[in-house]
């Protein structure tokens, strides 16, 4: 039986050697028969030879393949977005911390010349990443293969609790001197959105403290202000209080926030 032209019939047989014709067929749209291509080369059923039309699994498997491109470059395409948003978010919080630095400079105890802020400026960005962990129940275990996995399960959960899932990439380090208190772990994560997210979340639970990992210029001016904003309270200063920045305390009025 012969196959009309979408070749919908039982069989599909080719009208030069009557055999079937799976692949590599033509089908002319004039005469309505379909042969293989190696025998429409050979012999023409008729001369409209622009009436005739390919059914070619080959072409159907290219679509395929183009489809499965397209696929792969929209999930790209996502990657990229998700990239770019990032660095739009860092390059916003570089200008932050420029601004920060340069306000530090002109009421700080100290004098930078600009080749320090950008030192300080380039270790902020390398500590963007990181947070510090306080209190964190360090394992007794001898192993530094164990005490490094109960680091790690225990950050991977403490983090979890927040919500946030990424932390396949993340890597730990136990820091300071052994004593009978839990030293402190600095976390390394992929990105410092996430690091942000983490401290905005967690901060203070169950004892445990979650911050950024400042420099060292942070910390001085981080201890500083809170000595400062204490001894103002102290005398009375009701209308202040802290807000922070990029994990660095500065005192503002109430009516500011």
């Amino acid at each position: 039986m012969m196959a009309d032209a979408n070749g919908g019939a039982d069989k599909v047989l080719c009208w030069v050697c009557n055999n079937p014709a799976v692949r590599k067929k033509i089908y002319c749209g004039d005469c309505g028969v379909w042969s293989h291509l190696s025998c429409a080369e050979k012999k023409k059923c008729c001369d409209s030879g622009s009436a005739a039309q390919t059914s070619d699994i080959e072409d159907v498997n290219s679509v395929k393949n183009l489809v499965a491109t397209i696929n792969s470059l929209t999930m790209m395409l996502a990657d990229v977005k998700k990239v770019v948003g990032d660095l739009v978010e860092e390059n916003k919080k570089l200008r932050q911390e420029i601004e920060l630095l340069k306000d530090e400079k002109s009421h700080g105890p100290c004098v930078l010349s600009d080749g320090k802020i950008l030192e300080e400026v380039e270790e902020r960005q390398f500590r963007s990443q990181n947070i510090i962990i306080s209190n964190l129940p360090e394992s007794q275990e001898e192993s530094n293969e164990i005490k490094a996995a109960d680091d790690r399960n225990k950050v991977v959960n403490l983090i979890s609790a927040t919500g946030i899932g990424e932390t396949e990439t993340l890597k730990t380090l136990r820091i300071g001197k052994i004593s009978n208190k839990p030293r402190l772990i600095k976390v390394t994560l992929s990105s410092s959105v996430i690091v942000r997210e983490i401290v905005t979340k967690y901060r203070t639970r169950n004892g445990i403290y979650v911050n950024r990992d400042l420099t060292k210029m942070q910390q001085d001016v981080a201890y500083k202000t809170r000595k400062e904003f204490k001894e103002r309270v102290n005398k009375g200063k009701k209308t202040i209080s802290l807000k922070y920045y990029n994990g660095v305390p500065k005192i503002v009025t109430k009516n500011n926030h």
